[in-house]
């Protein structure tokens, strides 16, 4: 299974944001530290994936209904400490945070973004 490199985090953070990204300097010292810390948090975030079994939609069908549309057993799929997501999901998320971006010029919504498009790209790939 293909894992998202820190490297690769950094990088697109820096080719989706431009001139007017900004960060919040109560939280970040500046916007280098602001990629750093949100490139570590984003990489971590990302490389959660693991491939769809019955015992899986089943557990999460009660108080997750719907994060698994489109996806079926076989397929792989992204989680956190909470939750299983298909890939159908997490592009519907990239598009809402790609929408956030267009409205916003702030590194945390870049970071999101590029969260959700790197979880895209390896559940692309993998089929």
């Amino acid at each position: 299974m293909k894992e998202v490199s820190l490297e690769k985090v950094v990088s697109t953070i820096r080719k989706v944001m431009d001139d007017s990204t900004s960060f919040n300097d109560f939280k970040y010292d500046s916007m280098e530290s602001a990629i750093s810390k949100l490139a570590k948090e984003k990489h971590q975030n990302i490389n959660v994936f693991e491939t769809l079994t019955q015992e899986m939609i089943e557990q999460q069908k009660e108080d997750y209904d719907g994060y698994l549309d489109g996806a079926k057993v076989g397929d792989l799929v992204w989680g956190d400490s909470e939750m299983w997501v298909s890939q159908l999901v997490v592009e519907r998320w990239a598009q809402e945070s790609s929408d956030a971006i267009n409205n916003s010029d702030d590194i945390e919504q870049v970071a999101d973004y590029v969260e959700n498009c790197l979880i895209v790209e390896v559940l692309s790939a993998s089929l």
